[in-house]
């Protein structure tokens, strides 16, 4: 990611994983937008639903609302964004320009101050490539103090229909690898227990 007035710091508090992995956005004492940018990432030529998750927390109340950009390669003409109050747990709101649907944007709290953010928005347009920002202070070009901010993890940027759990990529392109439960001997009953008369199974081939 290319951070624009941003401070990167990593070893202040534990990522929803339970290790120092997660990343921290200090907003500088310039007075011009922060922001982190994900570019260069493909997309489909017209119509591509993305799919957006990242944890968050606040390293202060001072600047409550993180905004995120889902954007075209070109300078927002066809893109979506979303607000999520880190104060409130509350998404703040959701808009856009140009080709573009929003779908749904939800926060779920995670222990130790953490939530986990999510939207997802169809960008309908001939660009080829797509990029991701998030933006501190809703985006506002207010100088930051040099010591606040936010702790960011497991950004994930997909196409579908819905966003999954985290892919582990390592700043590469990634595809979910092959996932199925197994359950065996007693751990069913264990499960479910046993005071039932039938069941269906779904299989997804």
């Amino acid at each position: 990611p290319v951070n624009v007035n941003i401070t990167p710091s990593t070893t202040e508090t534990l990522a929803p994983s339970g290790d120092f992995t997660a990343s921290k956005m200090v907003l500088t004492t310039t007075a011009q937008q922060h922001y982190i940018n994900f570019n260069n990432m493909t997309k489909a030529s017209g119509a591509e639903r993305q799919c957006v998750s990242f944890w968050a927390k606040l390293s202060s109340s001072n600047y409550p609302i993180l905004k995120s950009y889902i954007t075209g390669a070109g300078a927002f003409t066809n893109y979506s964004e979303a607000r999520f109050n880190l104060s409130t747990g509350a998404v703040d709101g959701v808009s856009g320009s140009g080709g573009f649907t929003n779908h749904s944007a939800k926060m779920t709290e995670y222990p130790n101050g953490w939530y986990k953010c999510e939207y997802e928005a169809t960008l309908d347009s001939s660009e080829t490539t797509k990029r991701f920002q998030l933006l501190a202070n809703n985006g506002s070009s207010n100088a930051g103090n040099g010591t606040d901010g936010y702790y960011i993890w497991g950004v994930q940027v997909e196409v579908g229909s819905f966003a999954t759990s985290l892919i582990p990529t390592n700043g590469t392109t990634a595809t979910r690898g092959y996932e199925a439960p197994t359950l065996e001997g007693t751990e069913f009953s264990d499960v479910f227990g046993t005071e039932f008369k039938e069941f269906s199974l779904v299989a997804d081939y």
